[in-house]
């Protein structure tokens, strides 16, 4: 949880793990990892596209499918 002027960072990663020679002893694995930070030495905290990026290569992470 953020204090009144900081900011969090969260991240999370799903991954379906495919075995390469066979899955008859763990069966279908998912591997899940979650990490949360409080953000340091930052003023300002909008969301900006700082180097420029075009909108059509941006990474927006606003989609998730399995």
């Amino acid at each position: 949880m953020a204090s009144g002027s900081t900011a969090v960072n969260f991240a999370e990663v799903i991954y379906d793990y495919q075995p390469l020679v066979s899955d008859r002893f763990f069966g279908d694995t998912v591997i899940r990892y979650q990490s949360a930070f409080v953000v340091r030495e930052r003023n300002d905290h909008a969301l900006k596209n700082a180097s420029s990026i075009p909108s059509s290569e941006l990474w927006k992470c606003n989609v998730y499918g399995r």
